[in-house]
């Protein structure tokens, strides 16, 4: 495994939890639960600083990583905005 695709597996592994956190709070709206986010906070701060620390090279390769995220986040925050009107 090249040293490049090592660098970013602690990025990965921050998005697959971000990415559970996700799932797991609209799975629990859509069963009339209250989500848990606890969690998602930290992991995103964590997320945004690890990709600050890459190298130019590895952040333009983890871009499309990164905006992966931005539908289900999303969508979870309108669901959360239609719950609260």
């Amino acid at each position: 495994m090249p040293a490049e695709t090592d660098s970013l597996t602690p990025l990965r592994a921050l998005l697959a939890e971000i990415r559970g956190i996700v799932q797991q709070a609209q799975a629990a709206i859509d069963r009339g639960q209250a989500p848990d986010l606890s969690g998602l906070e930290r992991s995103m701060a964590m997320l945004c600083a690890r990709a600050l620390d890459l190298p130019p090279a590895l952040r333009l390769q983890a871009r499309a990583e990164l905006a992966s995220l931005q539908p289900p986040i999303e969508h979870l925050f309108e669901t959360l905005a239609r719950q609260a009107a």
